[in-house]
């Protein structure tokens, strides 16, 4: 049986309370929102924090909000209640990553924010701490250790596989995130950095605070690969959404999901089928365009090779699903 080694906790009022802890900790000091996947983490010894910093008490960090035409949704809201809010009805790509999220028992502690903030995953990486070592450590918790995923490579590629961010990203989310001395808002695309030692592009000690995104008449859906139909992380998520004006495409975004380090924005791909009428050629010409951004490598479940050709095929599902398109080109 796999234990929990022993750990210091503090529990703050505030997210500047919190984030000046977490400068205080530095390196040893670590987050706990829901802890489903932080926790498995310290008992496999993935990572070693000293300080756990519990933002359960933060008041005010949870609960989703309708505030004119947009939606605040607080960083520690359990993913199930993204589900149950009548507020985020039309909000179609969000709903269906939250249901795809784990299980549902899993979802009522998973936090936003915690599935934001998800630590990147690889086969090599995701193991207990003895096969691990049996194994030779990797890259991405040993600067000195070679990738095992990609042999010869002066990078981690372990993958950002969270279900909501390419979700939120392609309904243009921003976030508020909360320091020591202060806060900021920015679009929740820069959060991320393309690295898997350390994927969120985030100052020392500032946490996620909020997300905020607006209720447009937007369509969006959800796509997920993965070999359990629960539970498991992706192996591949897409995220479409799409602005209709008199029967054309005025406004697209296409992001791709636990393909890379850090969710991959097709910006290509959204240009081909914008400015004008959607047609089956379109939806195709923008499916090989976003396969083109997919470079992964066999560190998930499913070949690469697979992944990235699933890419493509679940684009162009999404857009003729949400065009109502039918048929081949």
């Amino acid at each position: 049986m796999l234990r929990l080694p022993k750990i210091r906790l503090v529990s703050p009022r505030s997210l500047v309370a919190a984030a000046r802890l977490l400068v205080e900790a530095g390196p040893e000091g670590a987050a706990l929102a829901g802890g489903t996947d932080l926790v498995p983490k310290l008992k496999r010894r993935q990572l070693r924090p000293r300080t756990l910093v519990d933002l359960s008490r933060v008041e005010g960090f949870s609960g989703v909000e309708r505030r004119g035409g947009r939606v605040v949704i607080g960083a520690g809201t359990p993913i199930e209640e993204l589900l149950e809010s009548p507020v985020l009805a039309r909000l179609g790509a969000l709903r269906e990553a939250a249901a795809c999220v784990a299980t549902p028992q899993i979802r009522t502690s998973a936090t936003v924010g915690g599935n934001l903030a998800l630590d990147t995953r690889c086969s090599f990486y995701d193991q207990s701490g003895s096969w691990r070592e049996a194994q030779g450590f990797c890259l991405k918790t040993d600067q000195e250790a070679p990738c095992r995923a990609a042999v010869g490579s002066e990078r981690c590629f372990a993958v950002a596989s969270g279900d909501l961010a390419p979700a939120l990203i392609a309904l243009g989310a921003q976030v508020r995130l909360v320091g020591p001395v202060g806060e900021r808002e920015a679009a929740l695309a820069e959060i991320y950095q393309d690295t898997g030692r350390r994927s969120l592009r985030l100052k020392p000690g500032e946490l996620i605070a909020a997300v905020e995104l607006d209720l447009d008449p937007r369509l969006s859906t959800y796509r997920k690969l993965r070999r359990r139909g629960s539970f498991d992380f992706a192996a591949l998520g897409v995220a479409v959404s799409l602005q209709m004006k008199g029967g054309e495409v005025s406004a697209c975004r296409i992001v791709l999901g636990a393909l890379a380090s850090s969710p991959i924005i097709a910006d290509e791909a959204a240009t081909i089928m914008t400015g004008g009428k959607p047609t089956l050629e379109r939806v195709a010409e923008a499916a090989r365009a976003a396969v083109r951004r997919a470079r992964p490598v066999d560190n998930a479940d499913f070949p690469a090779a697979y992944r990235r050709r699933m890419a493509g095929i679940f684009v162009a599902r999404a857009l003729r699903d949400l065009t109502g398109l039918r048929g081949k080109p």
